[in-house]
Formats: C-alpha cells, structure tokens, sequence
C-alpha cells in the first residue's frame, strides 16, 4: 500500500500491524527508489493479494481517512466484522490497521481525488476509478 505526494509529506509507520518500507511521500524523493512514495508493506498472514489472496476467495479492505491521516485494513473472507457486512462501519473496533499513514505531514493538503489502483496482467493496465466496481 502506497501514498504518492508532491513536496515534503512524511509519515512515521507507528501503529500498523504492516512494515513501513519508505516514510517520505514525495514519488520522486531523492533517497528512495523512484516513484515509490511512502509504502507500507502489509503482514504476509492473512494474505492481502496475489494468488493465496484469490485461493482464499478474496476479503475485504476498509479505508479511513481523517485529517489526521490515513488508515487501511484488510478483512479475509470470513472475518469481514458485523458492522462492514451492516453497512455501518466501525473503525475503533477493527484492530490495529495493516498500514497507517500518519506524521507531520498534512494528508488533507496534500491529496485528494483518489482512485483504486490495480495491477490486470492481462490488460496491462494500473488505473480504474473507484466507480467502477468491477476493475480487480
């Protein structure tokens, strides 16, 4: 899970249950690979994606952004919580997140408009808009 910002945006990686790879936001910051932003890499049990992530028939992730940042979980089938399959989620009882994108930078300044972005082998294509439900 990736953030890409313009200028100075940095986070800590403190309470997520993920490995904080690059802190510096900023897709093209000088110490970092190039275009990489700020990556959290999530916890390889339960799996989040890939081949084991389809064998298990999928899960659920869960976003929630405040101004204080950015939090996203992830649910495999199975252990999606009450409130989700309710309609009616409710993030202090979903556990510490898999990535959480937090620090001194001002997430509300620095991004807006976002899309789901998924890699379609077949397609070769990364970008599908959240309306679109059926990009995978």
């Amino acid at each position: 899970m990736s953030l890409h910002t313009a200028g100075n945006c940095t986070v800590t990686g403190s309470g997520e249950s993920g490995n904080l790879v690059t802190k510096k936001c900023f897709a093209y910051a000088a110490d970092q690979p190039p275009n990489s932003g700020c990556v959290v890499q999530p916890s390889p049990n339960p799996p989040s994606y890939g081949k084991a992530f389809n064998g298990r028939q999928g899960g659920v992730y869960a976003m929630e952004w405040t101004p204080k940042g950015i939090r996203i979980w992830f649910f495999p089938r199975g252990s999606i919580p009450e409130s989700i399959r309710a309609g009616r989620p409710h993030s202090a009882k979903f556990g510490a997140p898999a990535a959480e994108f937090r620090g001194p930078c001002n997430i509300d300044s620095y991004l807006s408009n976002q899309k789901l972005v998924s890699q379609d082998p077949k397609a070769k294509t990364y970008d599908c808009p959240v309306k679109e439900i059926d990009c995978a």
